[in-house]
């Protein structure tokens, strides 16, 4: 599903350094389709001060490879690596249940252990390169404010995520059963406090 910021916009991709020599680009597509990118109008910078409308060209393993309308430098199209591209909410399909959400939909909601306790609430929906993340912060305990975490979006370790209820169901148990190379390669990877020291 696509990302978001706020509610009122939706983050469908970003720009992902320039391809070839005509200016055309690569596109990191946050869309369930690579084509979609472009099937939604002229796409906004994320202070919404710049318009990009875009064309599609072909697939490319980070999503789509693009033309920008107005850019064939290349120097300049690699000049906006990194750029997020947003477009209005009201523009994109609206969603049935909570088998379909966009990730802005999470933000807020709280988080419960799979015995029923409020763990805290969603800040953020990330992505480093190696799966969507969740950023969870924490419930308030003694008075003092414990730092945000990560925990991986993966149907596993989140069986359950009501929407309309508010709240998602974290399998605690499950993260902390895979407590082995793989987890401690994950917990590195997104620079977690609990990753082994190397």
């Amino acid at each position: 599903m696509a990302k978001a910021n706020d509610n009122d916009r939706i983050c469908l991709g970003a720009f992902a350094g320039s391809h070839g020599v005509r200016g055309e680009t690569k596109v990191k597509c946050f869309t369930e389709d690579a084509r979609d990118i472009c099937s939604y109008g002229k796409l906004q910078s994320e202070d919404g001060k710049t318009i990009y409308e875009l064309s599609y060209v072909r697939a490319d393993k980070l999503g789509a490879i693009c033309r920008v309308k107005g850019i064939d430098n290349p120097e300049f199209m690699q000049s906006l690596k990194g750029t997020l591209l947003y477009v209005n909410r009201d523009l994109l399909p609206e969603t049935d249940d909570d088998e379909e959400f966009y990730h802005v939909d999470l933000v807020g909601l709280d988080v419960r252990d799979d015995e029923g306790t409020s763990i805290g609430s969603i800040k953020s929906v990330q992505d480093f390169g190696a799966g969507d993340l969740l950023e969870i912060d924490p419930s308030v305990t003694d008075g003092e404010a414990e730092p945000t975490f990560f925990i991986p979006f993966t149907l596993e370790v989140v069986p359950e995520v009501k929407v309309k209820d508010g709240y998602v169901v974290f399998a605690r148990e499950e993260l902390l059963s895979s407590a082995d190379d793989d987890l401690e390669n994950y917990l590195s990877e997104i620079g977690h406090k609990d990753a082994p020291k190397q």
